[in-house]
């Protein structure tokens, strides 16, 4: 696609509902399989166009030009939804905060799976859950927080959307397991927004496990399919 100034797909319809797909990594990692296969059962089962954009990781890409570059493109391809997991869940929201900033109409949906909204990631909640996490670490996610914030304040929106408000942005829903050290993010999400989100708890789930290959996944990603069309 054209404009963005980094590569994008789409698969799917152009001519369909259009969801932007926002991939997780610590905000370092390229996208991995599960995004791609994500995207491609989304477009099938929602009927709807899901463009990714592959913005490169931090240091080379940093909040203050990706927040306000994918903002861009979700008004360059008339988007109405959003979806993204991890570090792609904390952009997201803040893209949508970005998006009510321009005086954008609210989206249809913002999808949070596993989302990190607090990039300084030392919030005490993090370690009750760091025992039972078989993939996330607290060091690793500060240090790559700190590279892709950049000189951005970490208690800034576009960092750590969970200082902001949601007022205006439409409905959204956010899937958390308790065996994932963001789950402590998603709690204080839950404790500031309230009923505002709908929260769909995993009980012994691991971080992002509603893309991995699992019925429980199945089950999640039925109530994201219904969400997006």
């Amino acid at each position: 696609m054209q404009g963005a100034p980094f590569p994008v797909w789409r698969i799917g319809s152009a001519d369909a509902r259009q969801v932007v797909l926002l991939h997780g990594g610590f905000y370092v990692h390229d996208i991995h399989p599960l995004h791609w296969r994500l995207a491609q059962r989304l477009a099938a089962e929602a009927g709807v166009g899901v463009v990714v954009p592959l913005f490169p990781g931090a240091p080379v890409s940093t909040a203050a030009e990706l927040v306000p570059a994918i903002a861009d493109l979700l008004e360059q391809v008339g988007a109405t939804a959003l979806v993204g997991d991890s570090a792609g869940g904390g952009l997201a929201l803040a893209v949508a905060m970005e998006l009510r900033e321009r005086g954008a109409p609210p989206l249809h949906a913002t999808v949070l799976i596993s989302p990190w909204l607090d990039i300084a990631s030392d919030d005490p909640g993090l370690r009750r859950y760091a025992a039972r996490d078989p993939w996330l670490g607290i060091p690793a996610a500060q240090a790559f927080g700190r590279l892709y914030r950049g000189e951005v304040p970490a208690d800034d929106p576009r960092v750590s959307p969970l200082f902001g408000s949601l007022d205006g942005l439409g409905r959204i829903l956010l899937f958390s397991g308790d065996r994932d050290i963001l789950h402590a993010d998603a709690r204080r999400a839950v404790e500031r927004w309230g009923d505002r989100i709908e929260f769909h708890h995993g009980p012994g789930m691991v971080h992002n496990w509603p893309i991995l290959p699992m019925p429980e996944a199945d089950a999640a990603r039925a109530i994201i399919v219904d969400a997006l069309r």
